[in-house]
């Protein structure tokens, strides 16, 4: 499987500087973080910035599909666009 971003999950929330903060959870087959970038394109928008915060766990009653269990990882950055 393709790791991917949960679409409902993105949460973008700017302060009165323009700083966003960006938070969004990553649905993959693996508990590998190597997919985890500081920059994230939403919506033709660029964002470039540092992670903050990074929660993994694994998906319940995922533990026995092929390939094994699947991972819902919760990110959260601060960037700018």
């Amino acid at each position: 499987m393709v790791p991917f971003i949960e679409c409902e999950s993105i949460n973008i929330n700017y302060n009165v500087m323009g700083i966003a903060t960006i938070t969004y959870t990553w649905i993959a087959d693996s508990d590998t973080r190597s997919f985890i970038s500081n920059n994230i394109t939403i919506g033709n928008v660029e964002f470039r910035g540092w992670i903050t915060d990074v929660y993994q766990q694994p998906i319940a009653n995922t533990e026995k599909a092929d390939g094994g269990s699947w991972y819902s990882t919760n990110v959260t950055m601060v960037a700018v666009s």
